[in-house]
This record gives structure tokens, C-alpha cells and sequence, in this order.
């Protein structure tokens, strides 16, 4: 029995819903007036609810994206590197920090993990609390009609009576693959659950994996779905740049496209693609004139990194100088141009930009949705500008440097998405 004694007002106020749950009786008394106040709906009565409790440790359950996906829906989690089949799955808490005074690409960059900065990523995700660990609750982006197949993770020490999932039937169909292991220890189970969104919903909506012991309701795993009802569109439109005498014009690929449409739809962004029916020819001599625009002593020219960016915007003022182009400058423009020596892709600018350029030599299909995510907002993610900073190579995501590890890179951050998209 628990008694506490209050002399004066008590009052407790919380954003969401208020539960009291009693297995026997609840009994509310008072000297002069007990008052129950519905401002919308009135008090209703009915059966007993109960409520679903925090989750506890013998029974742990987490959601994670199979080894097949690459990108084709969005899904952000803590990553600890040891509860995913995913190509690349580092600890965050080993690779969040700052770089020093030499930005992440040179060779004398130092990077510094930080617990710190670790701590101030984490507070990004929702939590349940337990004794021994947190569990942080990931993030899925999933359009109304879209489909996901998803892994679940289990941690057991104590077999519980049974096992139940909990979520707004309108909105979602979760069908389970597997069934839920019977017996204690740990279990991967791959594609393991289906969840299909019926239609758009303007709130976060959760999935909860619920044991039930005893009468008692537990939460044992969680999924927050992010709201997909304020989608945001962008017209982006593919130009191919000729130059006479220089080789290597590679026209931007279906599985480029494919790549650059998944990463914008993880932020819940769709967008309309065009291509130019014709080349934009440039005739003077750009290459010279742009790209190497430094000498050595011995009077051979090389890169002068200082004036790279301008490259972004000779291009696109020769293209949006022409009167009949004027249709276009709400739209993302992205340039395909002959090759250069050893870039892949090059941005005017990180935000506030409609232009970039990509090179025909460039090694891997990323790089189109990379540069475009500069000009829209995005930073490397091992820069100390980006929110928060990673270190380079040690990650999938999309503006990491990763694909020179031989790694897939094609993930993006729930902050990134509120970056894109602030409808978010």
C-alpha cells in the first residue's frame, strides 16, 4: 500500500492520454464534489481498458530493414552494429564527434568522437525507457499504398504468455511472416513482417509489439511511422551538355533516376523528371577556362579547387540566359557534362540552389542524388555544418563519401528529412 498526503492542490497535466488501471477496485471520494468532465465527447463507460505499460527487458523486440533494402522507403535507428544484416552498421557512439581544424577529406583530418555530440544525436529519436538500456524507437517513411518488408531483432529471457501487435487498423495492415520465437534467447528473423499503409495520416503514427502477461499489458517494441500527409513536389530537369572536342558525355541512367527518386521519397518528397530534348552546346573553351585556371611554375595547368563551384553557375547562366528557358527556373537543373579530371559531381552550394553538375566519368550512381541533395540543403554528413557530424566512411548514408570504401551509400536521418522537407 502506497499513502500520500498533499495539503494543498494537485495537478497533472500531459499531452496525450491519461491512464489509471487497477486489477480490482478504484474508488474516488470526496468531501464535497467528485467531477468527471468530457469538453468534446462527455464521460463514457464501458468495459475496463488496459493500459499498455513501459516495456520491459526480459522481452525485447526491434524493428530493422532487411539486407536487401536500398533505399526504396526510408528507415533511420541508432545504430549499434550489432542488430541489423545491413552492409554497413557502425556503433554511433563510436563515430559521431567533430573533425578539427582540416576538413574530413584531407589527409591531415583528425576526428575526435565525442559523447557529447553522440548524446545531443540520440535525443533526435523517441525512447523507452528500461533498466539496463535505452530503446531508441526508429523511424519509417512510408507513402499512402506503399508496401515494406521488415526484419524483427529479438532479445528473450523470459518466454511471456503471448505476443500481440498494436496499431490503427485504418490506417496500416501488419501481416507477421514468422511467428514469434517460443523459445528464450536471441532470433533474427528476416522478413518477418509486412506493413502496408492504407492511406495518408497527418500525425506520427507508432507500431507496438505488446506482451501480455499475466493480465498485463507490455510494450516490448516499437515503430514510429512518420506522417505522410504533407507531401512535397519538385520538378527537376535532366540537361546533357556537349563540348566538341572533349569526350565522355554519359547521359544520367534509369537506375540513377531510380536512385535519386527513392532518396528524395524517404523525406516524403515526389518528384516530376524531365529531360531536355536537346543538348546544351557550349562552344567556348570552358574546360580550359573553368577548370584549370591556375598555373605551376613550369606553366602547366592545373586544378585551382577555389573556383570548382563556378562551374555550376557557367553552365547554368549560359542555359537560363535564353529567354525560352524561363519556364524552367523554378526547377532543379542538373547538368550533364563531358568528363573532368577525378570529380564525380560538384554543387553550386549547399541550400538555397537550383543548379549542379555531374561528370561523365563519374564512378557510381549515387552521385546525381548526392549533389542534388547539396543544392537543397544537405551537407556531407562527416562536415561539421551537417547537424550532426560522422565520420567519413563510416556510414551508408547518401551524403557520405562511402561509396570510395566500396560501400552502398543511399540512406538519409529523420533530421535530414526535416532538412527537405519542413513540412516534416
Amino acid at each position: 500500500m502506497k499513502i500520500r498526503e498533499v495539503e494543498g492542490d494537485i495537478i497533472e497535466t500531459t499531452g496525450g492520454n491519461s491512464y489509471a488501471y487497477a486489477q480490482k477496485e478504484i474508488i474516488n471520494s470526496s468531501e464535497e464534489v467528485v467531477s468527471q468532465v468530457g469538453a468534446e465527447s462527455g464521460v463514457k463507460y464501458g468495459k475496463p481498458l488496459i493500459p499498455i505499460l513501459v516495456y520491459e527487458e526480459s522481452y525485447i523486440v526491434h524493428f530493422r530493414p532487411n539486407r536487401t533494402w536500398k533505399g526504396e522507403f526510408g528507415f533511420d535507428w541508432v545504430r549499434n552494429g550489432t542488430d541489423s544484416t545491413v552492409q554497413v552498421d557502425e556503433r554511433y557512439s563510436d563515430i559521431v564527434g567533430k573533425y578539427g581544424m582540416h576538413y574530413a577529406t584531407s589527409k591531415k583530418a583528425k576526428f575526435i568522437k565525442s559523447f557529447q555530440e553522440y548524446f545531443k544525436c540520440v535525443k533526435e529519436y523517441n525512447v523507452i525507457s528500461s533498466i539496463r538500456e535505452k530503446y531508441y524507437i526508429p523511424f519509417l517513411t512510408l507513402l499512402g499504398g506503399q508496401e515494406v518488408t521488415l526484419d524483427l531483432y529479438y532479445r528473450i529471457s523470459k518466454i511471456t504468455d503471448s505476443v500481440e501487435f498494436d496499431y490503427n487498423k485504418e490506417l496500416f495492415t501488419v501481416i507477421l511472416n514468422q511467428s514469434h520465437p517460443s523459445e528464450e534467447g536471441t532470433y533474427y528473423n528476416a522478413n518477418a513482417i509486412t506493413i502496408r499503409a492504407l492511406k495518408s495520416f497527418n500525425k506520427n503514427q507508432s507500431i507496438k509489439i505488446v506482451k501480455i502477461e499475466d493480465g498485463i499489458k507490455s510494450i516490448v517494441g516499437e515503430l514510429v511511422i512518420v506522417k505522410n500527409g504533407e507531401i512535397k513536389n519538385v520538378k527537376i530537369l535532366l540537361i546533357n551538355v556537349s563540348y566538341p572536342t572533349i569526350d565522355g558525355q554519359k547521359d544520367i541512367s534509369p537506375e540513377e533516376i531510380l536512385v535519386l527518386r527513392n532518396s528524395l521519397n524517404q523525406a516524403y518528397i515526389l518528384p516530376d523528371i524531365e529531360e531536355l530534348s536537346d543538348d546544351l552546346v557550349v562552344e567556348s573553351n570552358w574546360y580550359d577556362e573553368i577548370f584549370f585556371t591556375a598555373k605551376t611554375k613550369g606553366d602547366k595547368k592545373v586544378l585551382d579547387d577555389s573556383n570548382i563551384r563556378s562551374i555550376v553557375h557557367y553552365f547554368d547562366d549560359i542555359f537560363m540566359n535564353e529567354k525560352e528557358n524561363d519556364i524552367y527556373n523554378m526547377y532543379y537543373r542538373i547538368y550533364s557534362v563531358p568528363n573532368s579530371k577525378n570529380l564525380n559531381g560538384i554543387a553550386g552550394g549547399v541550400g538555397n540552389e537550383k543548379a549542379v553538375v555531374v561528370f561523365g566519368n563519374r564512378d557510381n550512381t549515387t552521385t546525381v542524388s548526392h549533389e542534388l541533395l547539396h543544392a537543397m540543403g544537405l551537407y556531407h554528413s562527416f562536415d561539421n555544418d551537417a547537424g550532426y557530424t560522422f565520420e567519413i566512411y563510416k556510414t551508408d548514408n547518401i551524403m557520405d563519401y562511402s561509396h570510395h570504401k566500396n560501400k552502398n551509400r543511399f540512406t538519409t536521418t529523420i533530421w535530414q528529412w526535416r532538412k527537405l522537407n519542413d513540412k516534416l
